[in-house]
């Protein structure tokens, strides 16, 4: 014997939310020596925040041949690419 029985499949759109839509890395300044490039996952508070895999470069390498301050930025990757 067999029985059929109504259902309803309810069909949802895929997420289009990149990890990039979904966190926000917020930014810090980094201390270091002359000569030393820091890492730059040190200039991200809140990389606890963000998803595991998360990589951290440097966009350019800093400048830390002479003293003061040095504007750089940190390119986050996502482990969605």
């Amino acid at each position: 014997s067999r029985d059929e029985v109504p259902v309803t499949v309810h069909v949802t759109k895929p997420s289009t939310a990149s990890d990039a839509d979904k966190y926000t890395p917020e930014g810090q300044t980094i201390n270091t020596k002359t000569g030393v490039v820091p890492d730059p996952a040190d200039g991200i508070k809140n990389k606890g925040e963000l998803p595991s895999g998360t990589k951290y470069t440097w966009k350019d390498t800093p400048n830390v041949s002479t003293e003061g301050n040095k504007p750089a930025t940190v390119v986050v990757t996502y482990p969605d690419g």
